[in-house]
């Protein structure tokens, strides 16, 4: 087989591998169908989570999540500040500047 030849055959091959990827991910591929049916998964479980939680143990968690907040030292936010000045400062009022952001030299 000559270079020329081969070239050809590999630009073949990366079409139908192209075209194949394609229809993967259209409405009904493969990639599609399983992306869909994993979401799908996730909603369930979640909505069985949530129907599994009584009221009251909600609010109870509730609760415990807003004392330990409050209890605690600060907060470390997962963002940064110049990214999200607003959200920052907000948050800082809430927690009384008790708030370091990501990339910050000194909270």
């Amino acid at each position: 087989m000559d270079e020329s030849s081969e070239s050809e055959e590999r630009r073949k091959k990366i079409r139908e591998l192209a075209n194949m990827a394609k229809k993967a991910v259209e409405k009904d591929g493969s990639s599609h169908s399983n992306v869909t049916l994993f979401i799908q998964d996730i909603i369930q479980k979640n909505k069985d989570i949530i129907q599994g939680i009584g009221t009251e143990e909600l609010k109870e968690f509730e609760e415990k999540l807003y004392d330990a907040e409050i209890k605690s030292n600060g907060a470390i936010l997962n963002t940064s500040e110049e990214l999200e000045k607003e959200y920052v400062k907000d948050y800082k009022m809430e927690r009384n500047d008790e708030v370091c952001s990501v990339g910050k030299e000194r909270c």
